[in-house]
Parts: C-alpha cells; structure tokens; sequence
C-alpha cells in the first residue's frame, strides 16, 4: 500500500491565493486592485498606538541610517586632525574615548532631527 503526503506551508497556500486572486480580474481591475492595496498599506499602521506608518518608519530608518554612516564617515575622515587636538588638549589616553563618544553624539544629534512623513492622497 502507498502511502502519498502532501505538506504545503502557510506561504505557498497565501501565493496560490494571491495568484488566484489576481488572475481573475481583467487588466484594468487588476491594476485598480494593485492600486488599492498599495494604497491601504500605504496608510497602514502596525497597531493603533503607531503615529507613523509603516512607510514612513521603514523610509525614515533608511534615511537614518544612510546619515550615520556618513556621520562615521565624516568622523573618520577627520579623525586625526580630532586626535590631535584631543591629545594636545587631554593626552593619549583620552582620544579613543573622546572619538567613540563624538562620533555617537554628532550622530544621535543629526538622526534625532531627520523626520519623515509619507502620506497618500486619496483622490
């Protein structure tokens, strides 16, 4: 006797449908439902407490993130002209922890003013 087993996983169930779904309208609703579900997640928020929407986190933690690698880079690129003055001002022992501790500030001061807001217009 043969025995056969089929596992499909949640993933594959939801792609089906998807598929399904959109294969089934003509062109133009097809590109109105396409639309519309841009939209809705667009505006959509991932609890009632979020002020922002997921588009706008997701873009503001890129933007933010773009800044502080070019705030590190910044430090970087200055860094000896910054150990000198550190190590004329303070001594050696100081530099590495005066750097550490500039490149973290400069960079919490610029992404903490970066704000994002992403909004659909509904016309």
């Amino acid at each position: 006797m043969a025995e056969l087993k089929f596992e499909i996983g949640e993933a594959q169930i939801q792609n089906a449908i998807a598929l399904a779904i959109t294969e089934s309208f003509s062109p133009e609703k097809n590109a109105q439902v396409v639309r519309d579900v841009v939209r809705a997640h667009l505006n959509y928020k991932e609890s009632s407490y979020d002020k922002e929407t997921i588009l706008s986190k997701a873009v503001g933690r890129m933007i933010r993130d773009i800044a502080l690698d070019e705030v590190k880079n910044l430090i970087i690129k200055e860094e000896p002209k910054i150990r000198e003055i550190v190590r004329s001002a303070l001594g050696e022992s100081f530099t590495d922890s005066i750097i550490a501790q500039l490149q973290t500030s400069i960079a919490n001061k610029i992404i903490s003013s970066i704000q994002i807001t992403a909004y659909v217009d509904n016309e």
